[in-house]
């Protein structure tokens, strides 16, 4: 058993000063009284919150989800934990039938629990359904309309792994697409589309209730013929219910933006999200997106991931310690809300049982910050991985 005392908690009604948590067999639990045999962990006034929860990553420190190996999949999780991440949901990148089942069956046998690395639920098949015209950094020559044949087949082998698919909705195929997957329990999201506000709250009826990064390659106000029309990012603050996801890297998303969809919608149904790719936490250089043996050049510059050309962006090169710490920083996001949208809501969102809470019966999964928003102590499932506190000796 073990205390955590002392610590700044940050909660839903805000910082909560003095508090004590307890964590017994990996799960925290109620207090269990001064008389209790405890490890104690003195927070020294440190932040204290869930870990963080990323749902959609592709890669971090050399690795891309699309090596399809074992090992880029538990270095990913290891190095994301380490930042403070204790649960990812792997992304996957448009590609072959072939790319996008080798994806899953690395996934089907990778342990997604272990010690030493963030959890790893389920994964979110980002394409291959997109509009080329809103394709940003997805390689054009894979992109298609939803193919039943195609997708049947990987819903009935691999289902149950699928926490979320993205697709553009006015694809042909769409509805029956959408349809398909929420049967399975499957997050649908509207992603990399050009569609407008009219089809995109008719797709919402079939099953699209999310939208895959914010802003970033999607429609919004737009004229024919002299006439404006709505595009799909009015469509989110339309449809009240939907949920969403920022990447308040600093790059992708002037804080103006970030705080309209903060504002807009709220902290529960907005998360931050990393869209991290493999040169997360290297230096700046030249890499390639997607599997290793890929010819999808990119180029990190200026603390993002960039096309060739510098006309778009290819994912970002941060952690969700730093996305959070822009999100309150530089978006005038309270440091309540933007720890809600890094923890609780993704859990919610995704529907993960147990995550995203300092509650009893959840996973003892937590951090302490600093006063700059950087983890000095993470501990997933009741086990400490990380110790930087100024004294790290237990008392």
């Amino acid at each position: 058993m073990l205390k955590i005392i002392h610590a700044r908690q940050i909660t839903d009604r805000g910082i909560v000063e003095g508090q004590t948590v307890t964590v017994d067999q990996g799960r925290f639990i109620s207090d269990p009284g001064e008389n209790a045999d405890c490890e104690i962990i003195d927070a020294r006034g440190a932040y204290l919150c869930p870990g963080f929860i990323d749902i959609h990553t592709h890669g971090m420190m050399g690795y891309d989800f699309m090596d399809c190996s074992e090992e880029a999949m538990e270095n990913i999780a290891r190095a994301h934990l380490m930042q403070g991440a204790t649960t990812i949901i792997p992304t996957s990148l448009a590609g072959s039938r072939e790319a996008t089942m080798n994806f899953l069956e690395v996934f089907a046998k990778t342990d997604k629990h272990k010690d030493g690395r963030a959890d790893m639920p389920c994964v979110h098949l980002e394409g291959p359904y997109f509009a080329p015209s809103q394709k940003g950094a997805q390689p054009e020559a894979y992109l298609r309309c939803p193919d039943p044949a195609e997708y049947g087949e990987i819903l009935e082998k691999y289902g149950d792994l699928i926490g979320r698919w993205s697709a553009a909705s006015e694809l042909a195929g769409a509805e029956a697409f959408a349809r398909a997957c929420r049967q399975r329990g499957i997050l649908v999201a509207y992603a990399h589309s050009d569609t407008d506000t009219d089809q995109a709250i008719e797709a919402n009826r079939w099953g699209f209730t999310h939208y895959t990064h914010l802003y970033s390659c999607m429609s919004s106000v737009h004229r024919r013929q002299g006439r404006r029309y709505g595009g799909l990012v009015e469509s989110a603050y339309l449809m009240e219910d939907t949920t969403a996801e920022l990447i308040t890297d600093g790059m992708h998303l002037p804080p103006a933006l970030a705080e309209l969809a903060y504002r807009c919608k709220g902290a529960d149904k907005v998360c931050l999200i990393t869209d991290s790719m493999r040169a997360a936490g290297l230096p700046e250089g030249e890499y390639v997106l997607g599997a290793k043996d890929s010819d999808h050049r990119v180029i990190v510059r200026d603390g993002v991931a960039w096309m060739p050309g510098f006309e778009s962006f290819a994912g970002s090169v941060s952690s969700m310690s730093q996305v959070v710490r822009i999100a309150v920083q530089r978006c005038n996001i309270p440091l309540r809300d933007a720890v809600k949208m890094a923890t609780k809501t993704p859990a919610e969102i995704m529907g993960l049982k147990n995550k995203g809470r300092i509650e009893a019966g959840y996973d003892a999964d937590c951090l302490l910050l600093n006063e700059d928003l950087t983890p000095i102590f993470i501990m997933k499932n009741g086990k400490i991985v990380l110790d930087e506190r100024e004294d790290s000796s237990c008392e």
